[in-house]
């Protein structure tokens, strides 16, 4: 028994400005987002590449797979429900910091014990031959 394969490609762009993750890597207004699904017999497969010229050094790419669950009666398994996740704070506020002020910028790089440059340098610190630059003078990270 053959089975057959759907594709469907969408191409999104004009998006508002927001968060690739909710652990704050931004995206910008000319970010461009193009998705794949992807279904093979009872899986669908979800592919995002996210195209960013302001916040991504190279295509940011994310891949969902799911499975048909054929048993269900559709109800949601687990129902969203709201969390405050600023407790203690007054509802009006949005806690930001101007650029150069967040004093938080580096305690990832502290906590593991590496220089805030490569924390924070991009798609360039994940290869290799960052290391050269890491094991040379500070003014190379710049």
């Amino acid at each position: 028994m053959a089975v057959r394969i759907r594709l469907i490609t969408q191409l999104t762009s004009h998006i508002k400005q927001g968060w690739h993750r909710r652990n704050g890597l931004p995206s910008s207004d000319l970010m461009t987002l193009t998705e794949h699904f992807i279904r093979h017999g009872d899986h669908l497969t979800h592919v995002s590449i996210a195209y960013d010229p302001v916040y991504l050094t190279e295509p940011l790419i994310k891949s969902q797979d799911y499975v048909l669950n054929g048993g269900s009666d559709g109800n949601w398994l687990w129902p969203c429900e709201y969390v405050d996740e600023s407790p203690g704070q007054a509802r009006s506020r949005v806690p930001s910091y101007m650029p150069g002020e967040n004093p938080f910028v580096s305690e990832f790089a502290n906590r593991h014990h590496i220089p805030v440059d490569a924390a924070l340098g991009g798609a360039e610190t994940m290869y290799p031959e960052y290391r050269k630059k890491l094991d040379g003078p500070a003014s190379a990270l710049k």
